[in-house]
Formats: structure tokens, C-alpha cells, sequence
């Protein structure tokens, strides 16, 4: 399925497009305070015993967000830097993401399990984890959810690599991005997949963003996304790894 990763142009050109991935959160380091905090607890035990599955949870599960809307204002707004960011089209397999739950009211507390039972059931860790205070609904989140294994030891973050299952298909750049297509295309390389770019403006006559339609939409071709790459390897010192004689599309 097509979901949609928002950020800021920053974070584009200085990690994901030159390092080829995303980073993964953990539910400490959110704007939402209540992660993982979505059952009330009536008593001082139950909340010691969800502390420390919170600690347990926190240390060893990551996630990243999406959502299923790209025309939403708000999260222009709010996750691109005042639309001067872009918003990226990832293709995940459906079974790998999980939609968000959202709720007026905290749900009742563990629900007749145990603490132990709860320390190893996967259905209630993702009750815990898709559970949200509805007041977030607007972002219409889903989340790629991950086991914290293998950290990238320079700077103790782990990231998601782009792959066949976490697949880089679009670009769209925000209303106030300051790059043009043609200059964020060259920083592309690597995909094995079409990628399409446009540009949004804000719509006529709703409340939408919308795709701007007098400016020219961008495709880049496997060809070159290879072309890029040989490129860049060469400017580690190494030889090409990748044959480019041979087209696989037009640019």
C-alpha cells in the first residue's frame, strides 16, 4: 500500500536521500506525551507494572509514522517546516504497518490480563502501541512498526534501509519548497522502482493541497537512479557496482 512520510527538506538532502533510509522513533521522543499511555490505570501497581513495560517497550520497539493523506494542510503544517519540506509516497507490504486507533477517553485498564500476559501478547502491545487520544485524528496515522536491533553505532540511532518492502515512489514538494524538482531529482539514486515528483499549492476551492498543475510532474527511471549511484560510488574511492550500459527507460 501508498503511505505518505512527511519532513523537512533538511532531513531530506542531509539523510534520507544520501543515506538511503529513515529513521526509526522510539515512544519517548514524540510530540505525544501519551504514548503507550492510552489505558487508564485505577491503582499505584498497575501503573508500576505498565512502567515497566513502557521501559521494556521503549528500549526494545521502534517505529516510523505515516499517513494515508497527503492533502492534509495541517500536517504540511506541522511535520515539513511551514511547507517548505516534502511529503514522500513509500509503497509497504499492508501487513507491515498498523493503523492508528483514535479514542476520546483512555480504554479500561488491562482488561482482566496480567501483567505477565501482557508482557508477552503481541495483540495487546499493539492495542497499546495504535491507541491515540482522538484529538490526533486529523494526522490519519498508520505505523511501520520494528524491533530496535541494529544500531547505527557512529551516532546510536537505528534507521529503516530503503528496500523492495519499504519502497521510495514519490517526492512531493510543498508549496514553499525552495528546491526545484530537477534539483532534488539529481539527489536521487539507487531506487530500483519509478519514482514520481510534483509540486502541491493550496486548492481553489477547498481546504485541500493539491497537485500544481502548471508545473511539469517528473518521473526518474531506474536508469537514473543507477546512474547516481555509480556516480556517487565513484566519489567514495570505489569502482562502480552496477553496469550502466544498458537502459532500463528513458530519463
Amino acid at each position: 500500500m501508498r503511505l505518505y512520510y512527511m519532513t523537512t527538506l533538511e532531513t531530506l538532502e542531509t539523510f534520507i536521500l544520501s543515506e538511503l533510509r529513515i529513521r526509526l522513533s522510539t515512544f519517548d521522543k514524540v510530540n505525544d506525551p501519551f504514548e503507550l499511555l492510552g489505558i487508564r490505570h485505577e491503582n499505584k501497581k498497575g501503573r508500576r507494572h505498565f512502567e515497566a513495560l513502557f521501559k521494556h517497550w521503549v528500549n526494545t520497539v521502534g517505529f516510523i509514522s505515516f499517513t494515508d493523506n497527503w492533502k492534509s494542510p495541517l500536517m504540511w503544517g506541522h511535520y515539513t517546516n511551514n511547507h517548505t519540506g516534502v511529503c514522500l509516497g513509500i509503497e509497504i507490504p499492508e501487513e507491515r504497518v498498523l493503523k492508528v486507533d483514535y479514542h476520546k477517553e483512555r480504554l479500561d485498564s488491562l482488561l482482566n490480563i496480567t501483567p505477565r500476559e501482557a508482557a508477552f501478547s503481541e495483540d495487546f502491545k499493539k492495542k497499546v502501541i495504535t491507541t491515540k487520544f482522538s484529538d490526533w485524528s486529523y494526522e490519519r496515522e498508520w505505523r511501520y512498526v520494528k524491533d530496535l536491533e541494529y544500531k547505527d553505532s557512529n551516532i546510536g540511532l537505528y534507521y529503516e534501509d530503503f528496500s523492495p518492502d519499504f519502497e521510495l515512489r514519490e517526492i512531493i514538494a510543498g508549496a514553499r519548497c525552495p528546491r526545484s524538482l530537477h534539483n532534488i531529482r539529481k539527489q536521487v539514486f539507487a531506487n530500483t522502482e519509478t519514482i514520481k515528483m510534483f509540486k502541491v499549492r493550496a486548492a481553489f476551492q477547498t481546504f485541500n493541497m493539491v497537485k500544481q498543475q502548471n508545473q511539469e510532474e517528473l518521473t526518474i527511471s531506474p536508469l537514473h537512479q543507477v546512474n547516481g549511484l555509480n556516480n556517487w560510488v565513484k566519489k567514495q574511492g570505489r569502482s562502480p557496482i552496477i553496469s550502466n550500459t544498458q537502459s532500463t527507460g528513458p530519463e
